[in-house]
């Protein structure tokens, strides 16, 4: 079945069932467009590698059909549910833009949580989670430290890295360098680098 155009700029006026219409015509004019055209700007992150829209859906009627009993609403959008697989009805849903943004492969993921699920039930902006993340802290405790209080909260044998530190002689900015690159131990927090000389 080949893939039908009916208005050449979807546009969003007001609130009548035209007009719903043509939100819906829209995101699926852009999910065919992406899917089947190499020179949409995201063909590479669908139809190029692999995803599809079922064959009932190059038809708007079909799609809106569907769109309809599966709790279409204004401000919603489609969402695969396996991003590994394309557009057909058993794996897609109609999703806020939050949830929708979850749902991605470039999400960041700590156990079974992205980051972002993780900064809004502690309460935090997620560029700092994020930011934690990328230094390699990857405990609840330390992700979701306030943020003057990070360093007491990482310990090892009890101790906080400004105490192995402050034991050991190293400088605190050395001990945290060397938690971030994953030393996880006390010998190797606290190791003295022997100073070479000329």
């Amino acid at each position: 079945m080949a893939f039908e155009k009916r208005w050449k700029y979807p546009t969003k006026t007001g609130g009548t069932r035209h007009d719903r219409e043509l939100s819906i015509y829209s995101i699926w004019y852009k999910m065919v467009r992406r899917c089947t055209n190499p020179k949409d700007n995201v063909y590479d992150r669908y139809g190029g590698r692999g995803i599809t829209v079922c064959e009932a859906w190059l038809s708007y009627d079909r799609f809106f059909e569907w769109a309809m009993s599966a709790g279409y609403s204004e401000g919603l959008t489609i969402d695969r549910i396996d991003n590994d697989q394309g557009y057909f009805p058993a794996n897609c849903r109609w999703a806020d833009r939050k949830v929708q943004a979850r749902n991605t492969s470039r999400n960041v993921y700590v156990g079974d949580e992205c980051v972002a699920q993780i900064a809004e039930r502690v309460g935090m902006p997620y560029s700092t989670v994020y930011e934690r993340y990328k230094r390699g802290y990857i405990s609840d405790e330390e992700l979701a430290a306030p943020v003057n209080t990070l360093n007491a909260t990482r310990r090892v044998d009890g101790k906080t890295l400004s105490q192995i530190a402050e034991e050991s002689g190293v400088s605190v900015n050395t001990v945290r360098e060397r938690w971030k690159r994953g030393d996880r131990t006390y010998e190797r927090l606290a190791r003295k680098v022997p100073v070479v000389s000329k």
